[in-house]
């Protein structure tokens, strides 16, 4: 771990703040923004980026999954068919992406960063050019079919445990697509969810760490990473995170959220490229691996 300075500390919160309202408000887990910032700015390994966020993610989840539940948004029908299900794919995302090195894990989340950064754009500009009104959000549903939820569920689950993140950025345009749920439902409903997927996939990861060990790159060369690593970059960004996630939810509320989105689509798409660019780097320039301790000569008989 790095000296904790107070720049450090400074960063972190600003991190979680931003992360956390962003979360609150368009109903996702934070991840998308604290990955590529744990990566880019902080200089840390993908594999720890991401049980850090797993980590953090609780608290951006409870704040606002809170907020929204006050807010009447939350819908009961949604949510107990999308957290058993979501729940599973996390674990089995969780195992998948501890095994993938960390070069590979920055292209997957680089390419995931521009897939959310077209859809959430192709939205906003439909909806712009259709001069769309928002739509009321619901208080009570009932699904049209048994499949569809299960389906959000999959994709939700998977990659929160791969790539760290709550799942929202392919929930929430899911629900309401498929499902046909108002913008505010959708939001609402993926923050309920994320806040039972980060519990179980941070559990998950914490215990994959520490039972199998996961090789990092560092400024000093390879090492291993360790439970309390997680725990201790995961709890700095907590904080704000908590604040940003329940600021996140009253925003939904009262504000409209397209410049916010622009905004969103924007840093995606810089950081998409930023990962890409560190992750060719670190292929052509790998880090070298441990040194192996040199085997003594055998002892010559007779040799006092």
């Amino acid at each position: 771990m790095d000296n904790i300075t107070v720049a450090l500390l400074i960063g972190y919160a600003i991190t979680g703040i931003v992360a956390g309202t962003l979360g609150g408000l368009i109903g996702i887990g934070g991840g998308v923004i604290v990955v590529p910032a744990l990566t880019l700015i902080f200089h840390k390994d993908a594999q720890l980026a991401v049980a850090a966020s797993l980590f953090q993610m609780i608290f951006i989840a409870t704040s606002s999954a809170y907020g929204h539940y006050k807010n009447g948004y939350i819908l009961k029908a949604v949510v107990i068919r999308l957290v058993p299900v979501a729940v599973v794919s996390a674990i089995v995302g969780v195992l998948v992406g501890s095994c993938v090195p960390g070069n590979i894990l920055m292209k997957i989340f680089a390419v995931f960063l521009v897939y959310t950064s077209v859809d959430t754009g192709w939205r906003l500009v439909t909806k712009l050019l259709k001069k769309q009104p928002a739509r009321e959000p619901i208080s009570e549903f009932t699904p049209r079919n048994n499949w569809t939820i299960p389906t959000v569920a999959v994709s939700m689950g998977f990659s929160c445990g791969v790539l760290g993140i709550g799942g929202g950025a392919i929930a929430v345009p899911m629900l309401n697509k498929f499902l046909d749920l108002p913008m505010k439902n959708a939001v609402a409903n993926s923050s309920a969810a994320i806040f039972f997927l980060s519990i179980v996939a941070t559990i998950t990861k914490l215990i994959y760490i520490s039972t199998h060990g996961i090789t990092v790159h560092t400024a000093a060369g390879p090492s291993l990473l360790h439970w309390y690593d997680v725990l201790i970059v995961g709890g700095l960004l907590a904080p704000t995170s908590f604040i940003g996630g329940r600021l996140g939810a009253h925003l939904a509320k009262v504000s409209p959220t397209r410049v916010i989105q622009a905004i969103f689509i924007a840093l995606m798409l810089y950081s998409a490229y930023d990962m890409w660019t560190k992750s060719e780097k670190m292929t052509i320039h790998p880090d070298p691996a441990p040194a192996k301790p040199a085997a003594q000569a055998p002892a010559t008989p007779g040799a006092s």
